[in-house]
């Protein structure tokens, strides 16, 4: 068997008692990143992985694959100005200077000139204020961590994903226009969609240790999802 990618979503691992999942010994199983999985080691439930193919042969191959990343350190604010133009990776176009990596949060205020991403990228945050727009032009966005977005846009309808993972307080979307696939995975806090527009499908999985409510009303939405 290659794949675990056949895992009912529905499916609940529970960890407690000293139990932990163990996959060993699987020599061409080289995808264990399934929905079940994942939320799994999203919920630090603990796992050994050895013996099978590369992308499923230890602990640290299957949470990248399931886009879980470790606890950032050092990151910092950066306030969009677009000073430069519209490129995301001028330096020059961000206050603190310097391109977010994947530790910083993002800021993009209203009124300014409307980034462009052009390549893959993951930050630690994203904060979208009234009358602010973000083009992912075709990339995909990875944010680990809480996002708001307030009376703005994302995507401009191209092929491509915002993924937001492991979201610790809070999931905010308001009066605002979605073009990308939204994939919402592992979040802890609240989640809240209300007046908003989403073009294409969205996916929403929470953590198994979640504690903040979910608040969705007044939505237009081709599908969601809640495996």
């Amino acid at each position: 068997m290659p794949s675990l990618g056949d895992f009912n979503t529905n499916l609940t691992i529970l960890s407690g008692n000293g139990d932990s999942v163990e996959i060993i010994n699987n020599h061409i199983l080289a995808v264990c990143s399934s929905v079940p999985i994942c939320n799994y080691l999203a919920a630090n439930g603990p796992a050994y992985f050895d013996g099978n193919a590369v992308g499923c042969n230890s602990i640290e191959e299957v949470k990248a694959a399931c886009n879980i990343i470790p606890p950032c350190t050092g990151g910092v604010l950066k306030t969009w100005n677009g000073s430069i133009g519209d490129d995301w990776n001028d330096e020059d176009n961000w206050n603190p200077i310097g391109v977010p990596n994947i530790c910083d949060s993002v800021l993009i205020p209203g009124n300014t000139v409307t980034p462009y991403l052009n390549s893959e990228t993951i930050i630690a945050g994203l904060r979208m204020l009234p009358n602010a727009a973000l083009y992912q032009n075709g990339h995909n966005l990875t944010v680990n961590g809480n996002v708001i977005v307030d009376n703005a846009s994302i995507g401009n309808g191209l092929v491509e994903t915002l993924f937001i993972n492991n979201s610790p307080d809070v999931i905010h979307i308001a009066y605002s226009s979605v073009y990308p696939f939204l994939n919402i995975r592992g979040y802890w806090g609240e989640l809240t969609f209300e007046g908003s527009n989403f073009q294409k499908n969205v996916s929403v999985t929470d953590s198994s240790s979640r504690t903040g409510t979910n608040r969705i009303s007044n939505n237009s939405f081709l599908a969601i999802i809640f495996p």
